[in-house]
């Protein structure tokens, strides 16, 4: 067995991925409400479920959490 290197940058591996492993060219969940031409989306940010599928799920913005009300209702946060 070799010898864990000490620098935690230093790439495990670079070949692709073994063949088990399933891998997919799209995206899960679709765009949406969004017009910005066919560009990859970063769905990284604490903001993503506010354009991503239906919009309805929460924002998380600890300790709070926020909900698109959309133009309807009032605004709950919980």
């Amino acid at each position: 067995m070799e010898a864990a290197s000490p620098n935690i940058f230093q790439a495990i591996a670079t070949g692709a991925p073994p063949s088990f492993i399933p891998s997919r060219n799209d995206h899960p969940v679709q765009k949406q409400h969004i017009t910005d031409g066919n560009v990859p989306i970063g769905t990284n940010k604490f903001y993503a479920n506010w354009f991503l599928g239906t919009q309805g799920c929460s924002v998380w913005t600890n300790p709070y959490s926020l909900t698109w009300a959309k133009g309807t209702g009032g605004s709950y946060g919980t």
